[in-house]
C-alpha cells in the first residue's frame, strides 16, 4: 500500500529531515555552507568529518549522549548540531550536558596539557524559550542567542572555547524579500520549506539552496 504525500518537500526541523539533509557525507557541503554562515569563525570550515553519535558515560550506568549532528573540522573543532522540535524545559541543560562529551573525549593518556580544542554546540528550537526577555514584547525577533563565558563586570569574554548557539525559529519572522544574507537564505529555507510549493526566486537563484530544495523533494525519496 503506498502512502500518500501530500506535501513537496520534507521538514527539514524534524529530526528526520534535518540529518537526511544535512547530516550525511553526500550533503555535507550543506552543513559546511550553514555552519560558516553562522558562527563568527577567523577561518571558515573547508571540511568536516562526521563523528559517532553515540556518547557512553564513564561507566555502565551513566546516562549516554545521543547527538542529532556531531562532526569535526579540519583543526580538530567540534561542533554539535541539535534540532529540537517540540518545547523542552531543561534544553539549555542538555546543551551542557552533550557539550561536556565533546570536552571529556578529548584527554589523552599520559603527559596532557589540558590544552582544549573548541566546541560548538548548535540548537535549532521550534519554540521559543519562556525564561529569556519575559519582560520584552511577544513580538521579540531577537532568534539568535550566542553564548560563552564572561566576565560578568567587564563583560569581556573570558574563556572562548565553549559556545553556545541557540536559534528560536519561530521569532524569524522575515518575509521573502526582507533576506539579506546567506544565512538568512538558509533560516527562511529551515522555517519554510515543509509549506512551500515552489521554491522563492531569491532561493531559486542561489545555486546551493537550490540545490537543497532539490534534496528534500519527497519525490527524491525512496520508499
Amino acid at each position: 500500500m503506498c502512502m500518500i504525500i501530500k506535501d513537496k518537500y520534507i521538514d527539514p526541523l524534524t529530526d528526520f529531515g534535518f540529518k537526511y539533509i544535512f547530516g550525511t557525507e553526500e550533503h555535507k557541503h550543506f552543513l559546511m555552507s550553514f555552519l560558516n554562515d553562522l558562527l563568527e569563525l577567523e577561518d571558515k570550515i573547508i571540511s568536516i568529518t562526521y563523528r559517532n553519535l553515540e556518547k557512553l558515560g564513564l561507566n555502565m550506568f551513566d546516562r549516554r549522549a545521543v547527538f542529532d549532528i556531531y562532526c569535526i573540522d579540519e583543526k580538530n573543532n567540534n561542533f554539535i548540531v541539535e534540532i529540537q522540535k517540540s518545547k523542552q524545559k531543561c534544553f539549555k541543560d542538555r546543551a551542557s550536558y552533550y557539550m561536556a562529551f565533546a570536552t571529556q573525549s578529548q584527554s589523552k593518556r599520559g603527559d596532557w596539557n589540558y590544552c582544549l580544542k573548541k566546541v560548538y554546540f548548535i540548537g535549532i528550537l521550534d519554540f521559543s524559550f519562556d525564561d529569556m526577555r519575559t519582560k520584552k514584547a511577544k513580538k521579540d525577533e531577537k532568534y539568535l542567542t550566542k553564548v560563552q563565558f564572561c566576565d560578568i563586570d567587564t563583560k569581556e569574554i573570558f574563556f572562548d572555547k565553549l559556545t553556545q548557539y541557540y536559534l528560536e525559529m519561530p521569532k524569524f519572522r522575515k518575509k521573502e524579500e526582507e533576506l539579506a544574507d546567506h544565512l538568512d537564505y538558509w533560516l527562511y529555507y529551515l522555517k519554510n520549506l515543509s509549506q512551500t510549493k515552489e521554491i522563492p526566486k531569491v532561493l531559486a537563484d542561489d545555486k546551493l539552496i537550490k540545490e537543497a530544495c532539490a534534496v528534500a523533494e519527497f519525490s527524491a525519496l525512496d520508499e
